[in-house]
């Protein structure tokens, strides 16, 4: 069902290019390296994710598993979270690495949970503090509703302090810490089991689902000096989808994901160049299973891709820029 409703959004999307545009980019990419190739070393992960979120590693740890990779440029993005951001960029500088502020927030559009990456935020700035503190005790709360819900419908016994202690005390709480403390009191074998048995279920997500709208994501990544990207668009992206994140002012795709086969990745290619978006690219690391730690340096981009990344984005930036001084309350 899954894979008939991907395809179906991919004809729409593709109503949106032109068909002359779409043909030449299959060709040239039969020739052109990607930046999922293996031959080609990656140069930056715009995506990954650390124990502030729902990462293993702490942000000194992941900066340092980058470098090992030989990545040049890593982007700290965790779930809506940036409290990560400045242990890692200080880890980053002493081994000559540069590491882009940056953060996923979770938001809905048409009922649909979109994740919204932000790159080159601010992170000293009042909304976007203020939006982090609300997010964090809405997540907590989720959890308290998620751990009720398991116990209610399954007789599973796990308190909010048993998920604390998996996550940390500073940690956003989400469905991934629930995965862990399930596993550590036996109740799963693994984190997929957990989410197959229990979290994933459908009566449960109504319930627990984002409710910030992506307009209001995407507008505070531009008031806190950044770029807003459609994180992984293959999962949820369709036509209206598209049309609508476009009128909101969204700057981007992230084009090179795991979850992306080689088509995905040249069609989204395709709508970032004809609508002048960004392309990115990461990992999406979470370090907490060995096929995610064999991704880290296998997904982002290259350094050209990468240098084209960085001419778009400061235009970008500098267009956000001049909005918010014409338009100070926006």
């Amino acid at each position: 069902m899954e894979q008939n409703t991907a395809k179906h959004n991919t004809k729409l999307l593709l109503h949106s290019l032109r068909a002359s545009e779409y043909l030449s980019l299959c060709a040239d990419t039969l020739t052109i390296p990607n930046a999922q190739s293996l031959q080609y070393m990656i140069y930056a992960d715009l995506h990954s994710h650390t124990t502030a979120s729902d990462g293993s590693l702490p942000p000194s740890i992941l900066v340092q598993r980058a470098f090992e990779k030989g990545i040049k440029v890593l982007a700290v993005t965790d779930h809506d979270t940036i409290a990560g951001v400045q242990e890692a960029q200080a880890a980053a500088l002493e081994r000559h690495l540069c590491c882009i502020s940056g953060i996923e927030i979770s938001s809905s559009l048409y009922q649909e949970e979109l994740h919204i990456l932000g790159y080159g935020i601010n992170i000293h700035n009042s909304a976007l503090a203020e939006y982090t503190h609300i997010i964090r005790r809405y997540r907590h709360s989720r959890v308290e509703h998620i751990l009720a819900w398991l116990y209610r419908n399954h007789h599973i016994r796990l308190t909010i302090d048993d998920v604390q202690a998996i996550a940390g005390t500073n940690a956003v709480l989400g469905r991934h810490h629930i995965a862990a403390a399930l596993c550590q009191h036996g109740i799963v074998d693994s984190r997929r089991e957990a989410f197959t048995r229990y979290l994933s279920d459908s009566t449960l997500l109504r319930h627990t689902q984002t409710v910030y709208p992506a307009e209001e994501a995407i507008a505070l990544i531009h008031h806190a000096g950044g770029v807003a990207i459609l994180a992984h668009p293959s999962e949820h992206l369709h036509s209206d989808s598209f049309t609508t994140l476009l009128r909101l002012g969204i700057d981007g795709l992230e084009v090179y994901h795991p979850s992306h086969c080689r088509s995905t990745c040249i069609l989204y290619t395709a709508l970032a160049k004809q609508y002048k978006l960004l392309i990115t690219g990461g990992s999406d690391f979470h370090g907490s299973t060995s096929r995610d730690t064999r991704n880290l340096g296998r997904y982002g981009l290259t350094k050209p891709d990468f240098q084209a990344f960085l001419s778009l984005y400061m235009e970008k930036k500098l267009t956000h820029c001049v909005q918010r001084t014409n338009n100070p309350k926006a």
